[in-house]
């Protein structure tokens, strides 16, 4: 039997989970910190939306074929033509049930695995990016401040703001790194527990550079969905399509993968990550972010 993928209730589950934890942002800590700050979200969209979303997406997809690559010139990595999913992970059984840790949420028909991955992108940065990032940084700047005009300290505004969007950044990208310790062979794999915090840091800043939830979304969307147009494990679990075009297969692992994670668990990832990050700065330096 051809595997499909089952969405409603994971759908259901995870923006109810969403709803619940921005619910309990909203009464007691948006409302009286972020009244009149709202422009500063990231959620509203303005005439460079189009453009950082665009760039979220070539730096998704650029990232991963620069992994792949790399993989074929040190011979880690070696493609396929017209191979199924079943080509691709020869012995792998398929059973039923829709929770995250089954293969069925990441094999299955284009349509529904896009349409998983997109879901997926936008609520976890939604989540990651916004409600445990955006919303407490502006939070505890908006106490900071009225906390310096009491004390006369307003020379400190700028020291505040970046030691809040610091903190918090750091925080919610651990606890980012922290929830992918559930995926497949995680624990047993340091370097892909950093190179998910290193590049869920990257988003943070990419977020406060261009001001928004776009270039992260972006990104995140179009790296995994790269993974599956491919054929290649997302961050342990397998993922294909019906039938590949072209698929990758990673093979011994020395510089750029490391099972069971694939490509997401080697120094290339890294390099991504840390790539991006320069590049952001590079951006700020040149005046093409937002805000403070």
């Amino acid at each position: 039997m051809e595997p499909t993928v089952e969405l409603i209730r994971p759908l259901i589950l995870r923006w109810a989970f969403l709803l619940l934890i921005s619910g309990a942002f909203t009464i007691f800590l948006v409302v009286p910190l972020f009244l009149g700050r709202f422009q500063e979200s990231g959620l509203i969209p303005d005439d460079h939306t189009p453009r950082r979303f665009l760039a979220g997406l070539g730096w998704g997809f650029g990232g991963v074929l620069f992994l792949v690559l790399v993989g074929l010139v040190t011979r880690e990595t070696s493609l396929i033509l017209g191979a199924s999913w079943k080509d691709i992970y020869p012995g792998l059984e398929i059973g039923s049930g829709t929770n995250l840790g089954n293969s069925l949420v990441l094999i299955g028909p284009l349509w529904a695995v896009g349409l998983f991955i997109a879901e997926q992108s936008l609520f976890e940065e939604l989540l990651f990016r916004t409600i445990l990032f955006a919303v407490p940084a502006m939070g505890t700047i908006r106490l900071g401040e009225l906390f310096l005009r009491l004390v006369g300290g307003e020379g400190l505004r700028p020291a505040l703001w970046a030691a809040s969007w610091g903190f918090w950044g750091v925080a919610s990208s651990l606890l980012f790194s922290a929830v992918h310790l559930g995926n497949p062979g995680a624990r047993s794999e340091p370097l892909f527990l950093a190179n998910v915090f290193l590049i869920a840091l990257a988003l943070a800043l990419a977020y406060r550079t261009f001001g928004g939830i776009y270039f992260p979304a972006g990104f995140h969307f179009a790296w995994n969905l790269a993974h599956v147009l491919l054929g290649m494990r997302l961050s342990g679990f397998p993922s294909g399509l019906p039938w590949h075009p072209v698929a990758v297969v990673v093979g011994e692992p020395k510089l750029i993968s490391l099972s069971p994670m694939g490509l997401e668990g080697g120094m290339g990832a890294s390099m991504v990550g840390l790539g991006m990050i320069a590049w952001l700065v590079w951006q700020r330096k040149l005046g093409r972010h937002v805000g403070n």
